[in-house]
């Protein structure tokens, strides 16, 4: 087996904000868990997704562009690569504000609560809606079996 046919996902962080410290605990857990779950998915080849890190006014510009919400989100997803699961190829913005916001809601750390927001984009990425309660809480199971694998259990919410 030659290095170009190991599986392997590249999780790169493009931090536009200060409120959370991303250190490389932070990376390594998040890029562990983005790993497992497409694993989990069949992605031969893992993938390669951007992670940016903003503050609610820019995740709102985001929003208001491309899916006509104008309003700031804790996360939007582009996967740009359709079709076929060799790889996945994918951008996430996720808002660090909400983040901070919402962790003490749902027993979690800022940083963990981000995780969650991360995971989430990924699976919209791969496809997953919700828009329902069942494809709400079918998402809210597959991040906590990721979450729960690569960092340990955590509190358990019901989630919007």
């Amino acid at each position: 087996m030659t290095p170009a046919d190991k599986k392997k996902t590249v999780l790169t962080f493009l931090n536009l904000q200060n409120r959370l410290r991303l250190g490389a605990a932070f990376r390594a857990c998040a890029g562990r868990a983005v790993s497992v779950l497409l694993k989990a998915e069949g992605y031969a080849k893992g993938g390669s997704i951007n992670v940016c890190v903003m503050d609610d006014s820019r995740i709102r510009r985001i929003n208001a562009l491309y899916l006509g919400h104008d309003r700031p989100t804790d996360v939007i997803s582009f996967n740009l690569r359709q079709g076929g699961k060799e790889a996945m190829e994918a951008e996430i913005a996720v808002s660090a504000q909400a983040a901070a916001r919402n962790a003490a809601q749902y027993g979690n750390t800022a940083q963990k609560e981000l995780l969650v927001y991360i995971i989430h984009g990924v699976l919209h990425a791969l496809g997953y809606d919700d828009r329902t309660a069942a494809q709400r809480a079918k998402m809210q199971e597959k991040t906590d079996a990721v979450i729960d694998r690569i960092c340990g259990k955590m509190a358990k919410p019901q989630r919007r």
